[in-house]
């Protein structure tokens, strides 16, 4: 096994973590409110257009993207470990906040 299938198989394990966590939609999600007919600020938040939110794969970021690549080439830098590790802690952190633990 390849450092770059260990990787792989980090980063399946963090998507099983989010899905299971519930943090995170799979794919774009729309949300939208409906009017009341109060008035107030929430009224016209929810009474506009629907939000749209985008949500990258983590496999597809662009820090793990570069992480991989320069695991290929075989030139790993400190500062390029330090960005996935960041990402990889942020992650840890949501599905253990998820989950409650």
């Amino acid at each position: 096994m390849s450092v770059v299938d260990d990787l792989d198989n980090l980063i399946d394990g963090l998507n099983q973590g989010i899905e299971k966590s519930g943090q995170a939609p799979a794919s774009k999600e729309s949300v939208s409110g409906t009017q009341q007919p109060s008035g107030d600020a929430l009224d016209v938040i929810l009474g506009g257009a629907p939000r749209t939110t985008s949500v990258q794969s983590l496999r597809d970021s662009e820090t793990v993207q570069k992480f991989r690549d320069d695991l290929l080439s075989g030139i790993v830098s400190l500062d390029r470990l330090s960005a996935l590790l960041n990402l990889v802690s942020l992650v840890v952190a949501q599905v253990v906040r998820g989950r409650g633990i």
